[in-house]
């Protein structure tokens, strides 16, 4: 394939992120639980639990301010098992610094191992390090303690996927919407694996829905326009690829497939003019 279909994998946190309320109320209550916590922690400085509930309030807007916090939690409390893995995720929304990342969620599993989020969190950091069937390992691990936790399944799918175990990828997302059935990034999930079979209009069908759940879903505009290019609709992919740069102007893979579609479109014209 010679388009830019969009992919990712997602820690059960950002998932839960993702649902949304209105822009302001969603603002105005990331604030709110700012300064309730902030608060806490003027009037209870000692304590851990304070400092990591300010560092996950504050996740959402203030990274670095966040880390400090658990940075303090946990050197108040270096053995808050929650505090490590929340540490990690901090990190792992950074990008990169992967060897820090698995060192806190390895952390909070030593002193925690029956920590379903840790595992799938440490298999996340496998998966970003290539390590596909180690983060696979942790995945099941994250299940045999939570079956009923769908980021997980999720997480699971992705990875088969990338093994080219597309069968196996589906019956993972299957179990995720069992148990979610208002997950937006399932749907969008599923329309990459149809799209990998060559199932064109199923995967259209997919990215659809996705996006009726979470409107602002950019990958899925730009995976709807790819999947219509293939088909031949050539002015609806245009349509697609342009609503996913209105909502990210500086999307790569959406700028690359537009602009080779419009090459391919302006030399067809061509051709049809001489």
């Amino acid at each position: 394939m010679d388009k830019s279909v969009s992919t990712a994998i997602y820690c059960w946190l950002f998932i839960i992120a993702a649902f949304s309320y209105a822009a302001h109320n969603r603002n105005m209550s990331w604030q709110n639980d700012v300064a309730i916590w902030r608060d806490v922690v003027k009037k209870s400085s000692d304590k851990a639990r304070g400092h990591n509930n300010l560092g996950t309030a504050l996740e959402s807007g203030m990274m670095d301010e966040a880390i400090k916090e658990y940075k303090i939690a946990i050197g108040l409390k270096p053995d808050f098992s929650e505090a490590h893995n929340n540490l990690g995720k901090a990190y792992y929304e950074q990008g990169g610094r992967l060897d820090e990342i698995i060192k806190e969620y390895k952390d909070a599993l030593r002193l925690n191992p029956a920590f379903p989020e840790a595992h799938s969190n440490l298999g996340n950091a496998y998966y970003a390090q290539g390590r596909i069937a180690d983060a696979l390992g942790e995945y099941k691990t994250a299940l045999k303690l939570n079956p009923n936790f769908a980021g997980a399944y999720i997480n699971m799918g992705v990875a088969y996927k990338d093994m080219g175990q597309l069968n196996e990828a589906v019956q993972e997302y299957k179990k995720a919407l069992r148990l979610r059935p208002d997950l937006a990034l399932v749907y969008h999930s599923f329309g990459n694996v149809y799209y990998l079979q060559g199932h064109l209009h199923e995967a259209i069908e997919q990215y659809k829905t996705a996006l009726k759940i979470n409107p602002n879903m950019t990958a899925a505009y730009n995976n709807l326009g790819v999947a219509y290019e293939a088909l031949g609709q050539m002015d609806n992919a245009v349509q697609q690829y342009n609503k996913a740069l209105e909502f990210k102007p500086d999307y790569s893979d959406a700028r690359k497939n537009l602009d080779s579609l419009s090459q391919k479109m302006g030399a067809a014209e061509d051709a049809r003019g001489k």
